[in-house]
């Protein structure tokens, strides 16, 4: 299912599947909600380019505003860092081709940290809006729309639907820390991976 996604966001024809499925990956590397995707600053690319020029990996580098997992207020507007791959299990640049699918939606770039003011807030731009009315709007997209998506080219690539019956936008999140888990990776590990911020 990650590899269908990940295809999706490079090569799906349909613009909106291909935001969606790009913005799938970003929750799926990251580690994220669908909300928390949404909540990004200062977005920063850290590519490996290899003796010939060619582009072979790096990560994305992000703050995230007020995560859900955070409960006080200090930790609710503290801004929690964000690292996800640029490739995947295809070795394909899904976040490249976010990117691109964005500009061609008309949607504003993701700022970097150079152009940081002095209220990150304020820097803040939406990284996949919800679609109503033939248009992007100035909301976030939600769970059961990303969810919706995500079960729709899942479909599209032969999954039945009893393969699909625990599969939401959540799902994204939790993959790789359950996949940690089952490799023996320390609990304290996995909550700072999922960004529940502990004392």
């Amino acid at each position: 299912m990650m590899v269908v996604l990940e295809l999706a966001a490079v090569h799906e024809q349909d613009l909106r599947s291909q935001l969606a499925a790009g913005y799938a990956c970003l929750c799926l590397y990251g580690r994220l909600r669908c909300s928390d995707g949404n909540k990004l600053v200062a977005v920063d690319l850290e590519p490996i380019i290899d003796d010939d020029g060619f582009f072979r990996g790096g990560v994305l580098e992000a703050s995230s505003m007020k995560s859900k997992t955070s409960r006080s207020k200090e930790k609710k507007t503290a801004f929690l860092p964000v690292v996800a791959p640029m490739l995947g299990l295809t070795c394909e640049n899904w976040f490249g081709s976010f990117q691109v699918a964005r500009e061609v939606a008309g949607l504003p770039p993701i700022p970097t940290s150079n152009e940081r003011p002095e209220d990150l807030e304020a820097l803040q731009v939406l990284v996949l809006p919800c679609f109503a009315g033939g248009q992007y709007g100035n909301s976030p997209i939600s769970a059961d729309e990303l969810t919706y998506f995500v079960l729709s080219i899942l479909r599209k690539a032969g999954f039945e639907e009893y393969e699909l019956a625990n599969v939401a936008s959540h799902s994204l999140k939790a993959t790789w820390l359950t996949d940690a888990g089952k490799t023996g990776v320390p609990v304290h590990s996995r909550q700072l991976l999922g960004y529940h911020v502990v004392k």
